[in-house]
């Protein structure tokens, strides 16, 4: 019995100590979940803080750069290159504005000024297509710079400061700028205008008058001024850690207009060229030596026409796709030595130059010792001018299947008298080197006095480039040849208008009007003889400005 009571006693506090037991274990579990619930709230709440605190620093700098922003704001935001110099620009002023009312008709609809205002549009409708490197200021290596570009590839660099990492930002403020260099004469041009075809103006009068106005073509004036930059050098651009030789190289220019302005296609043959982009955008347009650019050798195109006509057919082609890209605004494009670059602008651009002084390839090298040498030889040494094709031979050993070489090889064959050899340089050429048509098309006539022929060759390149003055002013002498007196005068008319020289278009004028008194004057061309001299009184008027503004 007490055996009994005793193991039922063990047993009770058995069951009574399992039972405590239990309930701990249960009340350990539940506060281990409570205290894992409390840790999870706690960093819960250290995230939302530092969260918060991530939140007002990005407020913070936000609010102080919006502020900083408004500080320093640029004046001239929102407002037109105009609008800022001067806010009543005189709207009747035409002294350098072909566009004259008498003009109209002259063209067809396809030339005129309407059919390119969707121009801009289009040349930034590229988007984010370039063919270039970009760089930071920070990534770019002279060890990469090179062994991949000095002189193979073109390339952009890019600052973290944008321009002010290598200019003066606020110098280059139009309103700054016209004060700063008011009186200082500029030459201005268009991309068909060579160096030597420039005009000059002051600044002022360019930016009060002059800019955005255009010829026929549609295309704007621009400043293209070689000397500004370099006179004003310590107080438009900054030191940089890159090209020590080529930047702020005394060869230099300022391009300066409005939409649609541009600048031909040019050979860098005395080295790499930098273009640094202040305000505004640009296309580029870009060939390696080997390869010359259809119908833009040797401003034989306006750029405007160039994109219009050239371009929609080369830009389908592998072997004449041109290499492109958009600079914007703080950017500097590399351009290699012995490269073809042209260039329109989209929207007010201003732009800076830097072209190199010493040729490093070979090509580069040849090219300049030609060009030097260009100036002191006598067109009537047929001694020197062997020694010349004698050097362009050297060059197409380097480029070999250059059309441009050819060319200029052609043109010597001709002064030596080489007709037959010349018009075989010629031929060769492509489809789209105008030039070189226009030459095979006046050699082809004098070596076989077939006009009808030679005139079809020249209505074929034509219809590839209509606003050509070359092509017109060679159709006009070759019906003047053939006594078709009345269609040359319209042609030499024509090719005046377009023309990029006062003088050439003075005496294309004079042609067109000797033309028209050869023939006999009915009253439609004595209608055409009556605009003939209104235009010459027109451009002479110009001449004379031109001649006594800023030479007395």
């Amino acid at each position: 019995m007490f055996d009994i009571k005793r193991r039922y006693q063990n047993v009770e506090n058995a069951l009574s100590n399992g039972r405590n037991s239990d309930g701990c274990s249960r009340r350990s579990e539940s506060s281990m979940r409570e205290e894992k619930i409390t840790q999870i709230k706690h960093n819960v709440k250290n995230i939302h803080i530092l969260a918060y605190f991530v939140i007002a620093i990005l407020i913070s700098l936000y609010t102080f750069r919006m502020i900083s922003n408004h500080l320093h704001r640029n004046p001239e935001q929102g407002k037109t290159l105009q609008d800022v110099v001067q806010e009543d620009v005189d709207p009747t002023f035409s002294f350098y504005n072909f566009d004259l009312s008498y003009f109209s008709g002259v063209f067809n609809d396809q030339q005129k000024r309407s059919s390119r205002s969707n121009l801009p549009e289009l040349l930034a409708s590229s988007g984010d297509l370039c063919d270039f490197d970009r760089f930071s200021d920070e990534t770019l290596t002279p060890e990469k710079f090179l062994s991949q570009y000095r002189t193979l590839n073109p390339f952009i660099l890019f600052f973290y400061q944008d321009l002010e990492g290598w200019s003066f930002g606020s110098a280059w403020h139009y309103a700054n700028m016209n004060e700063s260099f008011r009186d200082l004469i500029v030459q201005f041009g268009r991309s068909v205008d060579s160096d030597y075809d420039l005009r000059e103006t002051t600044f002022s009068n360019f930016l009060n008058k002059l800019i955005g106005q255009t010829d026929l073509r549609g295309e704007p004036w621009q400043i293209r001024d070689p000397d500004l930059v370099n006179r004003n050098s310590k107080k438009l651009v900054k030191d940089i850690k890159f090209f020590p030789e080529l930047w702020k190289s005394k060869r230099s220019a300022l391009q300066m207009g409005t939409t649609l302005s541009a600048t031909g296609f040019t050979l860098n043959s005395d080295g790499p060229t930098l273009m640094g982009v202040v305000k505004g955008r640009t296309r580029v347009f870009m060939y390696p030596a080997s390869t010359t650019p259809p119908a833009g050798y040797d401003h034989e195109t306006d750029m405007l026409s160039w994109f219009t006509m050239i371009y929609p057919d080369v830009a389908q082609s592998a072997s004449l796709k041109p290499f492109e890209c958009i600079i914007e605004a703080g950017e500097i494009l590399f351009i290699p030595e012995a490269w073809f670059w042209a260039a329109i602008n989209i929207g007010t651009t201003t732009k800076v130059l830097f072209y190199g002084e010493k040729p490093q390839t070979a090509v580069g090298q040849k090219l300049a010792a030609l060009k030097s040498s260009e100036s002191e030889i006598d067109p009537n040494d047929g001694q020197h001018l062997e020694k010349q094709l004698q050097s362009w031979g050297g060059i197409e050993s380097l480029l070999p299947g250059s059309e441009f070489v050819r060319y200029e090889e052609g043109k010597l064959l001709v002064k030596l008298g080489r007709t037959q050899e010349a018009l075989q340089k010629f031929e060769s050429l492509g489809r789209l080197f105008i030039r070189g048509h226009v030459e095979a098309a006046r050699l082809f006539y004098q070596v076989s006095g077939n006009w009808e022929d030679s005139l079809k060759m020249l209505n074929d390149t034509l219809q590839k480039v209509p606003n050509s003055d070359i092509v017109l002013r060679e159709m006009a002498n070759l019906l003047h040849d053939n006594g078709e007196y009345e269609n040359a005068g319209d042609y030499f008319g024509k090719a005046a208008l377009l023309s990029s020289q006062i003088e050439q278009q003075l005496e294309d004028l004079a042609h067109a009007e000797e033309n028209y008194d050869m023939t006999e004057l009915s009253v439609e061309s004595k209608a055409k003889k009556t605009q003939i001299e209104n235009w010459r009184l027109h451009f002479k008027h110009i001449a004379h400005n031109e001649y006594t503004a800023f030479k007395n």
